[in-house]
């Protein structure tokens, strides 16, 4: 499933827009290397749009990418402002990357921009004289955590070796939110319906239990920060096993749709997943396969570290954990 969520037409002498107005019919150029959108806008976008567009609730599940299709649309080759773009292996993890946010009329959401410490490491690439027949498609966001090249940083920028009198640049961008609901495992973030919201406390509590006990059977998709909080607490024991409960069902983050529970049902639910007969079991035994991928002197990370900092990590099902961190180690093939 394909939806097509916003276009831009792009001419700077044909520009109507006001300071960094973005709803207008043409804009300027984007002279500024960025990101469109980052993890956390990237999910709560697809969450409003698979809960309010009737012809995506089937689409909750699974997989999403956000993409950008870019193209000329003058009869005259692209010579003045081309678009720009970044080979993501080039890039410094997590170095590089910087979480910004962006604010104009109607819109607010965070977007990931480019540190430039490392520049003279950095690869770019663009299409001289770029036709009308011809376009680039790159990504904005992609919700798996397994891919890389999850996302593309561009830029328009001056290029030198155009003529002093090319005409402006013309051309309109695309962007789409693209659906895979069977993809697997499930990497879209956690959807939570009002109904589900409104039913009565026990069915609240007893759904959530069995929700969150599903996190453990993706335990080998986790990232290393998250394996070794887990690692962390497991050592404690009891103690520490009933401190894994509390912060799944606490949901700092709102990565499982439970942080709009009142505190005292969260509260519930972490002592009834804890109390639950098949929390113990299904974690350690998930734990024995993949504790080997535990290296705290890889991940640069203290197994002391409060855990907190891991809410969202734990948060697997909901796709924005995976999304968050492998954000900072992937590359662009």
């Amino acid at each position: 499933m394909i939806q097509i969520i916003h276009h831009q037409v792009r001419n700077a002498e044909k520009n109507n827009a006001e300071g960094m107005e973005i709803n207008t019919s043409v804009q300027g150029y984007a002279n500024a290397i960025h990101s469109d959108i980052q993890a956390v806008s990237a999910d709560d976008l697809f969450k409003k749009n698979v809960t309010s567009i009737p012809e995506l609730k089937d689409c909750d599940k699974g997989r999403y990418v956000y993409i950008n299709v870019w193209r000329n649309i003058s009869d005259e080759p692209i010579q003045a402002n081309p678009l720009a773009v970044l080979d993501e292996q080039s890039a410094v993890a997590p170095d590089d990357y910087i979480i910004s946010e962006f604010y104009s009329e109607g819109v607010k959401m965070l977007q990931t921009r480019l540190n430039a410490k490392n520049a003279y490491l950095h690869k770019w690439y663009y299409y001289p004289n770029m036709t009308k027949n011809e376009a680039l498609l790159f990504k904005h966001y992609d919700s798996d955590p397994t891919l890389t090249g999850r996302l593309c940083f561009h830029t328009a920028f001056s290029d030198p070796t155009s003529q002093l009198d090319a005409p402006s640049r013309e051309s309109i961008e695309v962007r789409a939110y693209i659906y895979f609901p069977d993809h697997l495992p499930n990497t879209c973030p956690e959807v939570v319906c009002e109904e589900e919201e409104s039913g009565d406390e026990e069915k609240v509590v007893k759904d959530a239990v069995k929700k969150l006990l599903g996190l453990f059977q993706q335990l080998e998709v986790w990232p290393p920060t998250g394996l070794i909080w887990l690692k962390g607490e497991i050592a404690k024991g009891d103690a520490g096993l009933k401190e894994i409960a509390s912060v799944l069902a606490l949901d700092e983050q709102g990565y499982q749709g439970l942080k709009t529970l009142p505190i005292e049902v969260r509260k519930k639910i972490g002592e009834e997943l804890y109390a639950d007969e098949s929390f113990k079991p299904t974690l350690l035994g998930k734990w024995q396969k993949v504790k080997h991928r535990v290296n705290t002197k890889q991940s640069g990370l203290s197994v002391g570290l409060p855990a907190v900092v891991f809410v969202a990590v734990l948060s697997v099902g909901a796709g924005w954990a995976l999304g968050q961190l492998r954000n900072y180690t992937t590359t662009l093939h």
